[in-house]
């Protein structure tokens, strides 16, 4: 919960290697590439030599699975199939809040 994951794209083509498209967008969470650039639109081509992008949750976001978003392989020539990555949170301890708080009252009655 609110930390950015590396997530690690997978795919290959026998007769050489391959571009990795954002095929749809996570619905709760956003994607950067891995030099932090925000990926805002699809599709859109994975810029990182890594095969890889980061994902962000949305703050205090969790649950299993909490988003997916969809890429695919693209050869040069013709794109895979569209394939999922489901995106688990784990949920965090969040420190519990006390607020101030301002009273008025008539003098001899109890707050």
């Amino acid at each position: 919960e609110d930390t950015p994951v590396r997530v690690q794209l997978h795919g290959g083509d026998v007769s050489g290697g391959v571009t990795y498209y954002i095929a749809t967008l996570p619905s709760k969470g956003k994607l950067y590439q891995m030099d932090g650039t925000p990926i805002e639109s699809s599709p859109f081509p994975v810029t990182s030599g890594e095969t890889a992008v980061m994902y962000a949750p949305d703050a205090d976001g969790f649950g299993a699975p909490y988003d997916v978003f969809k890429y695919q392989a693209y050869d040069g020539e013709r794109f895979s199939y569209k394939v999922g990555a489901t995106i688990m949170v784990t949920p965090v301890n969040d420190p519990p809040l006390a607020r101030s708080a301002t009273v008025t009252t008539e003098e001899g009655k109890e707050v």
